[in-house]
């Protein structure tokens, strides 16, 4: 079912203040599509509503709840109380504010990126469509979920600025257009 409110889908688009006629989607939904993750939440509840007659052990997290009303709810519901930070998805889940460490995944996955494309000998169009696909897929996916700290935000706009101008990171050079300008086409095309 979730496949076919993806798959079945058509759309239209205007020429000229007319719409076309409607066409239908041939690939579905792409990795880094920033809906994605929406979909992948649906059929995870489904499952997780299909597993819940098996028997598995099911986690509840709790939030300034006074001990004795906790105690009743888990065990008339027969629940587990989860304990915070963990991990979904790659994505630290804590009930705390998470700060720039926190983030230390999402700075790490990006530096493995351009690790594996520096050993490849791309054109700076190349680098700039890696730039646009992934890292800001990657960026926008982690801040649909949090508010990033202005810290971690410069620090992937320095090592896609580094990558791109020179191919590899850690690599200062000076740049041929600033650096506003490419991350304003960036954002340009990637939100539109």
């Amino acid at each position: 079912m979730g496949m076919e409110c993806v798959s079945t889908t058509s759309f239209t688009i205007l020429v000229n203040g007319q719409p076309s006629e409607p066409f239908s989607s041939k690939k579905g939904l792409r990795q880094g599509d920033p809906i994605s993750p929406h979909p992948f939440a649906l059929v995870m509840e489904y499952f997780n509503r299909s597993f819940s007659d098996l028997g598995h052990a099911k986690l509840v997290f709790f939030g300034e709840v006074v001990a004795n009303i906790k105690c009743s709810i888990l065990q008339h519901l027969g629940l587990y109380e989860g304990v915070l930070p963990i991990r979904y998805l790659e994505i630290p889940l804590s009930s705390k504010c998470p700060t720039s460490a926190d983030f230390a995944i999402l700075i790490e996955r990006i530096l493995s990126k351009i690790r594996n494309w520096t050993s490849r000998f791309l054109s700076f169009a190349g680098r700039l469509q890696l730039i646009k696909s992934a890292i800001y897929n990657m960026h926008a996916y982690w801040g649909s979920i949090f508010l990033l700290p202005k810290k971690v935000i410069q620090e992937v706009g320095q090592l896609c600025r580094d990558f791109l101008w020179t191919g590899s990171y850690g690599q200062h050079t000076k740049a041929k257009v600033a650096w506003s300008s490419v991350e304003a086409l960036v954002y340009n095309i990637f939100l539109h």
